[in-house]
């Protein structure tokens, strides 16, 4: 069964107006015909059986059926704060790493990131939010990834000062590795930020910064990643340590 997400949509209402552009890939994409039925997720997860009744129309309408109980969100919600790159990079990033779970994303700029302007097109962050939205579709996700808009690594940094935050940032020079890390991290941790490095690293001045506010730097070894590689793989590892595979989301 195909499934959509349309976020805030309100289940309660029997009919149902697929906007444009998922009326167009009902139509003229998959082909489906009046009938068929679809899932339809609000991003906060819940979800709808929806059955296609109108595709004369330019906006296809469908109507519920049936309502299916509210899922429960993966035992661990990462965040992830990754360096602003080429354009196929992000969305490289933003699609696989939706893919893998993880809850949300923080794009940002430092003084070693290819792009050092924080502003973003409409039309950027709308297909940006369509992978992600395509993405979290395809996987079979229930909740919607969150993405903030772009920040300099100085406001991250402050947000992460905020009592009980917990994040990890990756190193070459770090002391302990990933698994030392994790391993010394509460069993019952409901929330974790990550920060991927820009390419060619942090400078010293922002590692001492990210330090002081109580990151923990970890190591991969002598291995060094791609941050596009980083920015899936290392989600990875970690939410399957976590017990962040395997549970629903």
């Amino acid at each position: 069964m195909h499934r959509f997400f349309l976020e805030g949509q309100d289940f309660k209402q029997e009919i149902l107006v697929f906007p444009k552009n998922i009326s167009h890939q009902i139509r003229h994409v998959l082909r489906l015909e009046r009938g068929e039925q679809v899932g339809v997720l609000d991003g906060a997860g819940h979800t709808a059986v929806v059955e296609i009744r109108d595709l004369e129309s330019e906006l296809v309408v469908g109507k519920v059926i049936k309502l299916k109980e509210f899922v429960t969100v993966s035992s661990v919600r990462l965040h992830l704060q990754f360096p602003l790159s080429r354009r196929e990079k992000v969305e490289w990033i933003l699609q696989k790493a939706t893919e893998v779970g993880v809850a949300s994303f923080q794009p940002y700029t430092s003084r070693r990131t290819l792009v050092r302007d924080v502003s973003l097109k409409t039309s950027r962050r709308e297909r940006w939010e369509t992978i992600i939205r395509e993405a979290a579709e395809q996987s079979r996700r229930s909740f919607l990834p969150d993405f903030h808009s772009p920040k300099d690594l100085s406001s991250i940094v402050e947000k992460i000062q905020t009592p009980g935050q917990i994040c990890l940032a990756g190193d070459v020079g770090a002391l302990q590795s990933l698994g030392e890390v994790l391993s010394s991290l509460s069993p019952n941790i409901g929330e974790l930020s990550l920060i991927v490095g820009p390419e060619g690293g942090f400078e010293e001045a922002e590692l001492i910064s990210l330090k002081d506010a109580g990151v923990r730097l970890f190591s991969l070894g002598s291995r060094v990643l791609r941050i596009e590689t980083a920015a899936v793989v290392i989600p990875a590892l970690i939410l399957y340590a976590l017990g962040g595979f395997g549970t629903s989301e």
